[in-house]
């Protein structure tokens, strides 16, 4: 609700002159003092507060991706270990690359940071290419979508298909008599009919997205 407030009030201040980012209609902003160098002298520090707040205001969407960026990567960098775990197949086939593995926390380890790099990486090198700070955020939200729907529902898939394999050594008291691939935090959105729901509605909305960013 906050978000739509938000959005209709700035859309009904700046009309057409809203800018794609409504954060670049701050930049300059001189908060209804105007710029008439006569009143400079009369309101020269409110006018050094406007500017400070205008410049705070327009930079925030920067500061706020710089400061999540490093939380978010290992997020999902991790998510993607889980959800892909023959990953550590890869890397153990490939020691040219990732060097000699001689225990299982080095493959864990190794298997991880080559995830995060994943993550961190392509993010890194599309800035140097990219300085529309609109497409930038466009593009976060459609890896936000990823991050938010792909990847749970592939992390729901992968603990169910676990779950199967591992059900023999689990405790009798864990699992619930009526079902033997459930669990006491199991509930009626575990299944595999909610979670290929969730993909299909995220590559639907994937789809949306990719053509408002890169067609329209």
């Amino acid at each position: 609700c906050i978000y739509i407030l938000l959005g209709t009030l700035g859309a009904s201040y700046f009309g057409n002159l809203l800018q794609t980012s409504i954060s670049l209609n701050f930049v300059g902003m001189s908060w209804g003092f105007g710029h008439d160098p006569s009143r400079f002298a009369q309101y020269k520090v409110w006018l050094v507060i406007a500017n400070i707040v205008s410049f705070i205001v327009s930079l925030f969407p920067a500061l706020d991706a710089i400061c999540m960026f490093s939380l978010v990567a290992c997020t999902l960098g991790n998510n993607l270990h889980m959800s892909f775990p023959n990953s550590k197949q890869f890397v153990e086939n490939n020691s040219s690359i990732f060097g000699d593995i001689d225990s299982k926390e080095k493959l864990h380890s190794t298997t991880t940071t080559m995830w995060r790099c994943i993550a961190v990486v392509p993010p890194i090198f599309m800035s140097i290419f990219i300085s529309d700070m609109s497409l930038s955020v466009q593009l976060a939200g459609v890896c936000g979508i990823i991050v938010s729907m792909v990847i749970p529902a592939l992390l729901q898939r992968h603990s169910r298909a676990r779950l199967q394999v591992d059900i023999k050594t689990m405790s009798p008291s864990f699992l619930l008599g009526e079902n033997p691939y459930s669990t006491e935090y199991t509930t009626e959105t575990n299944g595999n009919s909610y979670t290929n729901t969730i993909l299909i509605f995220a590559i639907i909305v994937l789809s949306i997205c990719a053509n408002q960013v890169f067609v329209l």
